[in-house]
C-alpha cells in the first residue's frame, strides 16, 4: 500500500510540474542601439540617477508560450532609469553600484503600435557592474504599472493574470572612469525587459488537478484502516 501512495503521489507531483510548466509565461521587449550612442553614467553616491534611454533601434517583442515575434516599428524606443545611487564602490578596473527606486516610472517602452506605451513600470531595484574599458551591465527588477492591450492580444495573452514583479536588463561597452571610481561614462549596447503573465487555469486542467487530490486521499484513508 506505502508504494502505491508513493506512485499517486509521484503521479500526482508530475501533473502538478505539468500544469505549473504550461501555465507560466512571459513576455519579452528586447532593442539594440543601431544608430547613435546613449550615455550611462554612475557615480558616487548620491549621485544623478543611472540613465539607459530612450534607446530607439530595432525593439522586438517575444514570448515564451508561442513562436510569434513582434517587431515594433521604427522609432520604438526603450527607457531604463533609476533613482541616485544608494551604494557605489569602484576600483582601479571594476565599478559596482546599486539602485533603488521610487514611484517615478523608470521602466518603459513606447511605440506607435500601442499607441504611446507599450509597457511601464516603477521601482526600478538594481545593480550595475562596469568594467574599465570593456563591457558592463544592469540588471533589476521593476513594479509593472501597464502593460498595453495590443501587446497581450498580439500573443492571445488578454485573459491572462499579470505578475506586478518584472525584470530589467542592458549591457554597455566602453566603459570609462578615473581611477578609483568618481565617474563612469559608457555607451548603450542593448537591454530587455520582461514581463511575467500567467493563463487562467482551463476547466479541464482544475479538474484532473481535483481529481489526482481526491485519489490520494482515498489511497491515504484506505491504507490507515
Amino acid at each position: 500500500m506505502t508504494r502505491k501512495i508513493g506512485l499517486a503521489l509521484g503521479c500526482f507531483a508530475l501533473l502538478t510540474t505539468f500544469a505549473t510548466a504550461a501555465m507560466a509565461d512571459a513576455i519579452t521587449f528586447t532593442y539594440a542601439v543601431i544608430s547613435g550612442s546613449v550615455a550611462t553614467k554612475a557615480n558616487l553616491t548620491g549621485s544623478p540617477s543611472l540613465t539607459a534611454g530612450p534607446a530607439s533601434g530595432l525593439v522586438i517583442v517575444k514570448d515564451t508560450k508561442t513562436a510569434l515575434s513582434l517587431v515594433l516599428p521604427v522609432g520604438s524606443s526603450g527607457e531604463i532609469l533609476s533613482d541616485n545611487n544608494i551604494g557605489y564602490a569602484a576600483g582601479p578596473s571594476l565599478l559596482i553600484a546599486t539602485y533603488a527606486g521610487s514611484a517615478a516610472t523608470q521602466v518603459q517602452v513606447l511605440s506607435s503600435f500601442c499607441g504611446g506605451a507599450c509597457v511601464s513600470g516603477t521601482n526600478n531595484l538594481g545593480t550595475y557592474t562596469a568594467f574599465k574599458n570593456e563591457g558592463g551591465g544592469f540588471g533589476g527588477v521593476f513594479q509593472l504599472s501597464f502593460i498595453s492591450p495590443a501587446i497581450l492580444a498580439f500573443f492571445g495573452d488578454s485573459t491572462d493574470i499579470i505578475s506586478p514583479n518584472g525584470a530589467t536588463s542592458f549591457t554597455t561597452v566602453h566603459n570609462k572612469y578615473t581611477s578609483g571610481g568618481t565617474t563612469d561614462a559608457a555607451q548603450l549596447g542593448s537591454g530587455s525587459i520582461t514581463v511575467q503573465t500567467t493563463p487562467v487555469p482551463e476547466p479541464s486542467t482544475l479538474v484532473l488537478l481535483g481529481g489526482g487530490i481526491l485519489g490520494v486521499a482515498r489511497l491515504v484513508r484506505k491504507s490507515s484502516k
